[in-house]
């Protein structure tokens, strides 16, 4: 399957497709674009092309009910998969941090951000509510990166 420039992650939604964000190359010599690829037919359904050449997207993330899309560019941004363009505005707007991955609490879909800081000292772990509330910042070791979820059997978190 022909996807754009360099595919940097991919997740699956409620519907069986498969999402595929292409970040354009590391030079971005093209344009970054998100794919939605139907897994029966094995064929592009959907292909947003992201506005700017300097658009970076990365680490597409996907809720536990498999309806919204997250990844961090210029900020962390929020997609229905239903949805025919790209969000224009970013829900967690990224300020002095340096939003380096996210992960999303299948759960109940809250919201974690590492923040790389300066690569050289500590980063932190940024967590928001689904809204885009900030809930909490706790300190973590250098360059933090993905987050897994250990979740109770009933699939319910505290």
């Amino acid at each position: 399957i022909d996807v754009g420039i360099e595919p940097e992650s991919m997740v699956k939604d409620k519907n069986d497709n498969l999402w595929v964000l292409c970040n354009g190359g590391w030079m971005r010599q093209n344009f970054a674009e998100l794919d939605m690829i139907n897994t029966q037919t094995n064929e592009i359904a959907k292909r947003l092309i992201f506005p700017a050449i300097t658009d970076s997207p990365s680490c597409l993330q996907i809720d536990g009910s498999g309806e919204n899309l997250y990844y961090i560019d210029n900020g962390v941004r929020q997609m229905n998969v239903g949805s025919a363009a790209l969000p224009s505005t970013a829900l967690i707007t990224q300020s002095s941090q340096y939003f380096y991955k996210i992960g999303i609490n299948p759960a109940n879909s809250d919201i974690f951000i590492t923040d790389a800081a300066d690569y050289q000292r500590k980063g932190f772990v940024l967590r928001y509510d689904k809204n885009g509330i900030h809930i909490s910042t706790k300190e973590a070791d250098i360059i933090p990166a993905f987050l897994c979820f250990k979740l109770r059997n009933n699939f319910q978190s505290k």
